[in-house]
């Protein structure tokens, strides 16, 4: 369920099971096992790790219960409708279940570690031992509630319902495959090793092709399920938003890491040696983001699957068309982007794309200095563009991404003058607009007080001026 879907009935059950489980949370992140006494006992090491990955991760789910809990609440104070594009979710992420099983994720992961070092070592007192059980049996707890409330198995079986209540004819194969992937996404636990993620990511990458037929603007020709004459029947019936929402919802508890292991296996099936290189950066992504989690290896995550891109690229180039794989590169890398959010994007523009730009200066000293102050200024822009939409004040009405937009149109006129700086920033654009929808325009930007221009860290060397209409441009 979206973040909105999530409470949308207006204060009814689901919003009550939703303060259960804020509540919920609340309290395991204030566990005594994060307390100093047991600390010294676990050793500064596993202490770390525990705080690092258990507590961070759970008041990172905690964030996005309240996002899904006051979008839920816009939508029923507005009659109805998606919460999802009306509040901030942290981390520019569109659906707020994205961020709640996130954390509880990195929750599970460090409890599970931590016992069992600490049954290995035998290192703690028997209540020490006692209360990082405690805390792993509310995690868990917590993680059921949002199974139950917005899980994957939950939202495949509303599809189900929704679909056989239409009264259409020749949906049986689409309802079977849903059904089918109900069962899987059963198996879902977000322990350390969890096959079940996998296997319904890679579920719903065929069913999404299968169905895109339904998803089309223009006539279909061929559709997975059935036949062709009941599309334009289905589409009076929404059957593919139906679709839609229950993949982006499944996506939200299987996480991007069971996303890039899916492709990771697909791509290494290829008799091609560049599908082959596409599939470790895919492997490593997924390892990044199992390990350390979608906000410490977001960026670093998309940096890594990158790079499958370029070498489709160059293939296309050398003449022999694009590779098979291709496509399923871009369509798995939108899927990416949707679990880890625009504040990811941002960053990975940061740190990896802004410092691989050519110079676009032709050998000029001069110039070459100037490319550089330039790039520092963008890459500090685009760092506090991403700062505003990892902020915790998710209640705040497209404010986070308003202000987040002002500091990316800094970027901009700092990169005006430098052709590789531009591509990349209208790319970043692109994919942070597909993100966030309206709420990222220069429109929804202009009502919020604009940037000074030491608001964040320019070389001091790079001069701003601003115009009479808001705008600022870099002069060397």
């Amino acid at each position: 369920m979206t973040a909105g879907d999530g409470a949308g009935d207006g204060g009814g059950g689901g919003a009550h099971a939703l303060a259960l489980l804020e509540r919920a949370v609340a309290a395991a992140a204030g566990s005594r096992a994060f307390s100093e006494e047991v600390g010294a006992d676990l050793g500064r090491g596993g202490y770390r790790r525990l705080v690092d990955l258990s507590q961070e991760g759970l008041w990172t789910a905690l964030r996005g219960v309240r996002a899904a809990a006051a979008a839920g609440t816009s939508a029923g104070d507005s009659g109805g409708g998606n919460g999802r594009q009306l509040l901030f979710v942290p981390g520019g992420v569109p659906v707020a279940a994205s961020v709640v099983f996130e954390g509880f994720r990195m929750a599970r992961r460090g409890a599970t570690l931590t016992l069992m070092d600490a049954q290995d070592a035998t290192m703690l007192t028997a209540t020490g031992l006692s209360t990082l059980q405690d805390l792993s049996a509310q995690i868990d707890t917590c993680i059921g509630m949002a199974q139950r409330h917005f899980g994957s198995a939950v939202c495949l079986r509303e599809a189900v319902a929704a679909l056989q209540c239409s009264g259409l004819v020749g949906m049986e194969g689409l309802v079977l495959s849903l059904e089918t992937a109900a069962a899987a996404a059963a198996g879902i636990g977000l322990g350390l090793e969890d096959p079940a993620a996998v296997a319904v990511a890679a579920r719903m990458r065929e069913l999404e092709a299968q169905v895109q037929p339904l998803l089309r603007v223009g006539r279909p020709k061929t559709s997975g399920f059935d036949n062709d004459d009941v599309l334009w029947e289905t589409r009076m019936v929404n059957v593919g938003d139906i679709v839609m929402q229950a993949l982006r919802d499944v996506r939200a508890e299987v996480g991007g890491w069971a996303i890039c292991a899916d492709v990771a296996a697909v791509l290494s099936a290829y008799d091609d040696p560049a599908a082959a290189t596409a599939a470790e950066g895919f492997a490593a992504a997924s390892k990044m983001l199992h390990e350390q989690g979608a906000q410490r290896g977001g960026a670093d995550s998309l940096h890594a699957v990158r790079g499958a891109q370029m070498l489709g690229e160059a293939r296309r180039k050398e003449g022999d068309g694009s590779p098979k794989w291709l496509d399923l590169f871009f369509s798995s890398s939108t899927r990416l982007r949707e679990s880890l959010g625009a504040a990811a994007v941002l960053l990975e523009a940061a740190q990896h794309r802004i410092p691989a730009c050519e110079g676009d200066v032709g050998g000029c000293t001069e110039a070459e200095a100037a490319v550089r102050r330039a790039k520092s200024a963008v890459q500090q822009a685009l760092r506090s563009a991403a700062s505003l939409l990892q902020r915790e004040d998710c209640e705040a009405v497209r404010r986070p991404v308003a202000e987040s937009m002002l500091h990316f149109l800094r970027a901009c006129d700092l990169a005006r003058e430098h052709e590789s700086l531009k591509q990349v920033l209208n790319e970043v654009d692109r994919d942070v607009s597909h993100l966030l929808g309206a709420a990222w325009s220069p429109e929804s930007a202009s009502s919020s007080p604009a940037p000074e221009p030491n608001s964040c860290t320019i070389p001091e060397d790079v001069v701003i001026l601003r115009g009479h209409d808001g705008s600022c441009c870099v002069v060397a």
